[in-house]
């Protein structure tokens, strides 16, 4: 995650759509930090399950990123 959004926090931003470098970045938990913790498993799950709507929505997001011009979420 540090090497495309150097600024960004774990437990801020994980769950959020990046565009970076014509990339779609979805920073997550680390699936061993979600084994130890159940909040951070909770976390983890929920947004695991939402890549298939981002993958599905992933033209749409492009578009809309490629429109912005900063690398704050697209939501």
């Amino acid at each position: 995650m540090n090497y495309f959004l150097p600024a960004a926090k774990i437990s801020r931003d994980q769950g959020k759509i990046f565009y970076v470098d014509g990339r779609l970045i979805v920073p997550m938990f680390h699936p061993a930090a979600a084994l130890r913790d159940t909040g951070v498993m909770e976390k983890f799950m929920k947004n695991f399950k939402k890549l298939p709507a981002i993958l599905n929505k992933k033209d749409e997001l492009i578009k809309k990123a490629e429109d912005k011009t900063n690398s704050s979420p697209l939501f």
